[in-house]
Parts: C-alpha cells; sequence; structure tokens
C-alpha cells in the first residue's frame, strides 16, 4: 500500500529519484533566505529590547524633576531639610514576558514625595501595565501607593510632634 502511494507511473519510488539541480538551488536560496531573516529578526530584538531599556531609564529620571529626593539620609551636620520621609516604591516596565522591575528607596520633603510617588504611580498604570502581570501590576501598584501615602503621612506626624 505505502509503495504504491510513493510509486509513479513506471514503478518507480519517488523517494530515490535525484532531484534536478534547479530544484537543489532552489533549496539553497530558501535556506540562505530563512537563515538571513533569522538574523535579522534577532538583530532587531535585540536592538528593541536595548531601545525599551533606555527609554524605561528616561521614564524614570523624569520622576524626580523639579523635586528635590536623597538616595541616602543626609546626616545631621548637613544643611538639607531635616523633614524628610523614607518612600520604598517599585515601578515596572516590560512586554509581556520581558519586564524590568526597580525598587526606589529615597528620602524627601512630603510634599516632593507625594509628587514623585505620584509619577511612578501612573508609570506602572501606563508603561507597568504591559508587564507581564497585567492585571497583577495596577492592583500591586495601587496598593503600594495607598501604603507610602499612609506611610508619609505618619512619618509627617511624627515630624510635627518632634520639638
Amino acid at each position: 500500500m505505502i509503495h504504491s502511494i510513493l510509486a509513479g507511473d513506471s514503478g518507480m519510488v519517488l523517494a530515490q529519484q535525484p532531484l534536478p539541480w534547479l530544484v537543489n538551488l532552489w533549496i539553497a536560496f530558501l535556506s540562505v533566505v530563512f537563515i538571513g531573516v533569522f538574523i535579522v529578526v534577532v538583530i532587531a530584538i535585540i536592538k528593541g529590547l536595548r531601545w525599551f531599556e533606555r527609554s524605561a531609564t528616561n521614564s524614570q529620571a523624569r520622576f524626580f524633576q523639579d523635586v528635590t529626593a536623597y538616595v541616602c539620609p543626609p546626616s545631621e551636620l548637613e544643611a538639607a531639610p531635616q523633614q524628610l520621609v523614607m518612600v520604598k516604591f517599585h515601578t515596572y516596565s516590560g512586554i509581556m514576558i520581558y519586564v524590568l522591575q526597580y525598587e526606589h528607596l529615597f528620602w524627601a520633603t512630603p510634599a516632593d514625595a507625594r509628587k514623585i510617588l505620584s509619577r511612578m504611580h501612573w508609570h506602572n498604570l501606563t508603561i507597568g501595565f504591559f508587564a507581564y502581570g497585567i492585571l497583577i501590576v495596577p492592583l500591586l501598584s495601587l496598593a503600594n501607593y495607598a501604603i507610602q501615602l499612609k506611610s508619609i503621612s505618619r512619618q509627617e506626624a511624627e515630624i510635627t510632634k518632634q520639638p
């Protein structure tokens, strides 16, 4: 049964016939084209990921525009204001399986901290929305935003209590 399916009119098995040179040339051409397309796609993906990382970094730099924030709490000897609160917030950037998560830990005045926190939360709702947790990232961001706002208010109350 199988022999009759693979056999031509002359009774020869088609799989054993040598391929004509034009078919061999066509196969070689398609192989080169496939490899070339594969290389172009890989290069495009790498360039796209590098662009994405740069755009995420630029977006995060905008968090701290027009505000004063410190990476480390300033010592009492420095001329920095001592009415600072600590904020810890995570931001997400990504496209489905490629995700960048950053933890931001900084000290700022309560007004500046709220402004920065609002910018970070908006970042999570817009750019972080496309990360792997499409429904989870906005909920996590909202919960962390509320917790940090409460923490800022608590720290601000402690600052005003101090003599």
